[in-house]
């Protein structure tokens, strides 16, 4: 990661800055899931792509305002579709050939809060740029840099965070995936096939529904499809507190984690993820 920011930062860039708190309304947040074959029509609002799901967009003529890419691997160049009209969130970690791809583009470059050593590094180059935070899968990132644009009403589809008959991606995966399986709740249990990454996504996403739906905060969610992060929202929304994960022999998954949902006097940092975009998750 260290090399890839590196070079973007001796290739030049247009920041995220000038951006920050620009943008209103509603925000359609698209990722890779098979889900999306069922609910793409009903994407509204400026549309963000991520990663792989811009590909299946553009293929229904459905042209996104925002693409975000932010994976350190070479292997996301194939994520990086040129278009006129779209313009590029791509992460400083991304690999020189998504960049190559994009050279024509409108492209804003942003940072990943969090990612190992990214403070200091950018603290080293007395880089005062902003770090957008949030969680390890595209579409809990886009959440929060959806905030930091300005959006106060996220809406996210094809973040299923589990299989559909066997497929992981509606444009099939890149890598081979694992598998598992889990259950959510207890009344009754609710099994899903799904992968190690995903039952951290989900417990991610767990926390920031926790931090957004705060009241003095109010970032409006809805997530759209039947796959386990949309489970997962309606225990939240429910607040529900069985919403644990488990193995499939009963045992508590190594992911699980205390959800909070914040109540009363509203933490410094909760009010710095409603201005900036970030946290401290």
């Amino acid at each position: 990661m260290n090399a890839n920011v590196t070079a973007t930062i001796k290739r030049g860039y247009v920041p995220i800055t000038d951006h920050l708190d620009k943008y209103k309304g509603r925000l359609s947040i698209v990722g890779s899931g098979p889900s999306l074959k069922k609910t793409y029509k009903d994407l509204s609002g400026d549309i963000m792509a991520i990663n792989h799901s811009l590909k299946f967009l553009l293929k229904k003529k459905i042209v996104p305002k925002w693409a975000m890419i932010w994976d350190a691997a070479e292997i996301c160049a194939e994520f990086a579709i040129p278009h006129p009209d779209i313009t590029y969130l791509i992460g400083a970690r991304c690999h020189p050939k998504v960049f190559e791809r994009l050279k024509d583009c409108k492209v804003i470059v942003w940072h990943a809060g969090g990612d190992h050593n990214i403070a200091e590094f950018l603290s080293e180059r007395d880089m005062k740029e902003p770090m957008v935070n949030g969680g390890s899968a595209g579409v809990t990132r886009a959440m929060y840099l959806g905030v930091a644009l300005g959006y106060r009403s996220l809406h996210m589809y094809g973040g299923d965070s589990c299989y559909h008959k066997n497929k992981t991606h509606v444009n099939g995966s890149l890598v081979n995936e694992k598998d598992m399986m889990v259950s959510i709740g207890n009344d009754p249990p609710q099994f899903f096939r799904t992968t190690p990454e995903w039952c951290s996504q989900i417990n991610e996403f767990r926390d920031i529904y926790s931090i957004f739906s705060h009241p003095d905060i109010r970032i409006d969610m809805e997530v759209h499809g039947d796959g386990m992060l949309g489970y997962m929202y309606e225990l939240m929304k429910g607040k529900d507190e069985k919403g644990l994960l488990w193995l499939e022999d009963g045992t508590p998954h190594e992911s699980n984690v205390p959800t909070e949902v914040y109540e009363g006097e509203v933490p410094d940092q909760l009010l710095e993820v409603s201005n900036y975009g970030t946290s401290t998750s």
